[in-house]
């Protein structure tokens, strides 16, 4: 009886064990399916998060690209011009002007062929020749020029061609963006684009001028200076800096006439205009001469001998037509007195431009000496080639 009582007891201690091993079994499952569901959840709430944050990013990119439209369409809505619209708007009409002594640059301002540029790129000039970008070119039939304020009208016989704007130059304010077009260098091609500043506004003589930090190089001259709405605001005009035979050093000051003189010439202009075939460029065939005024400002007269060089600004080359002896400086009624002789000049070659207004003139034989300082010359009248 007593071994059958423990047969008994093994069966229920085995049952125990089996249902505790199975209960342990079905817990740590338990725990694992519960671990599973945490991560499952946690990763979908990452998921759904960086979905969130990547909607907001692209909200805020949205956002920044409304704003920038808008601004844009404020800028349109005054007027302003993006560079590509600007040069789309202007650079039909610029021309690129040749002449038998050189080349500078024009801008159409009529569809019936009227031009504007510089009178120092034309005047004397019997043959003028000008250039669309669009290959055609013309054979100018009348023109007109105002010397002092160094602007000129051209006329060519043709319809329909495309024409810059003209702007008001009064509202143009210091720091403005302007673009200068043109051909510098007189190098044929693609019309040149730069873009700078207003660095200031000047009046000299009653003319108006606009200084600027965008690039005005020899061929530029005669092109349109325009503001941020296409609008030409002035003709450039050239540049100022110290120079070595008429040679451009370091810094300069580029500086373009003001629109508006020229607006307030082209009536007048247009009424005093000539045939192109009456324009005899009579330095064509002959040197410009004038007379100068030698002053001495030494203690001891000063012998020139004939064909000395004297130089205007301009770096040209003028040469006396006679040897003369300037008298030295002294004292007349308690005040030192300069020497100075009157003598006639003549260009060093055949050339227009070497007919030039009242100027300065140093002696380049003297550079180097003290004498460069105290031996110069002076026109009060223009040279001319009659």
């Amino acid at each position: 009886m007593k071994n059958q009582k423990g047969f008994i007891q093994i069966p229920i201690l085995a049952t125990i064990i089996a249902g505790i091993l199975i209960l342990g079994g079905g817990g740590y499952f338990g725990v694992r399916q519960y671990q599973s569901y945490q991560y499952n959840k946690t990763k979908q709430a990452q998921e759904a998060q960086q979905q969130k944050d990547s909607e907001i990013e692209n909200l805020k990119k949205e956002v920044e690209g409304l704003k920038k439209e808008q601004a844009k369409s404020a800028q349109l809505t005054q007027g302003e011009l993006t560079n590509a619209a600007i040069i789309k708007t202007v650079k039909s009409a610029v021309v690129y002007v040749e002449s038998p002594y050189g080349s500078g640059s024009g801008m159409i301002f009529t569809k019936d062929g009227y031009i504007l540029t510089n009178a120092h790129v034309v005047k004397e000039t019997a043959s003028v020749k000008v250039y669309l970008v669009d290959g055609r070119s013309f054979m100018i039939s009348t023109m007109s020029y105002d010397e002092d304020a160094d602007i000129a009208i051209l006329k060519v016989d043709a319809n329909n061609l495309p024409v810059v704007g003209f702007g008001d130059s009064r509202t143009a304010q210091q720091g403005d963006e302007v673009f200068t077009f043109g051909y510098p260098f007189g190098i044929k091609g693609d019309v040149s684009f730069k873009e700078g500043t207003i660095s200031r506004k000047l009046v000299d003589s009653g003319l108006s001028y606009i200084e600027t930090s965008a690039e005005i190089h020899p061929g530029n001259s005669g092109g349109p200076l325009v503001d941020k709405t296409g609008k030409v605001i002035g003709i450039n005009t050239g540049q100022v800096g110290k120079s070595i035979s008429g040679i451009i050093l370091g810094e300069s000051i580029k500086f373009a006439i003001s629109i508006n003189v020229a607006k307030d010439l082209i009536p007048k202009l247009k009424l005093t205009a000539k045939s192109a075939s009456l324009f005899t460029a009579e330095c064509a065939n002959q040197k410009a001469r004038g007379l100068v005024t030698i002053f001495n400002l030494n203690s001891d007269a000063q012998v020139l001998i004939k064909s000395t060089r004297l130089t205007p600004s301009s770096g040209l080359i003028f040469r006396l037509d006679k040897t003369i002896v300037v008298p030295s400086a002294k004292v007349v009624n308690g005040k030192w007195t300069q020497g100075h002789l009157e003598v006639s000049i003549t260009a060093d070659k055949i050339g227009p431009e070497y007919k030039i207004s009242p100027n300065t003139f140093s002696v380049p034989a003297f550079i180097g000496s003290d004498k460069y300082d105290k031996i110069y010359a002076k026109s009060f009248q223009s040279t001319t080639c009659n």
